[in-house]
């Protein structure tokens, strides 16, 4: 572990908007307002001032809100194992 809690919080929110995006074929505006709701209620410039705790409640919003949409958490899915993964194919 890092010991640096702001760092994996935004790791977790920037894999949830890459998962939402890529995986799942979602619109990202509906994450990215709330990401610049969010910058503009902490009073801050962007996304690289957010604290932790900012962070931490943005992750847990995204992974609400990806979890509602469709009734499959985001949990479950990550724990689903994939029949074939065609880049890790050998031979």
């Amino acid at each position: 572990m890092t010991g640096r809690p702001r760092l994996a919080w935004d790791c977790r929110r920037r894999f949830l908007e890459s998962f939402a995006e890529t995986v799942l074929g979602r619109d990202p505006a509906p994450l990215a307002a709330q990401l610049a709701a969010l910058v503009a209620s902490e009073g801050v410039i962007n996304d690289r001032e957010l604290d932790s705790e900012a962070l931490e409640r943005l992750a847990a919003s995204e992974q609400a809100m990806l979890d509602v949409s469709d009734g499959c958490p985001v949990k479950q899915r990550l724990s689903l194992k994939p029949r074939r993964w065609p880049f890790f194919a050998h031979g």
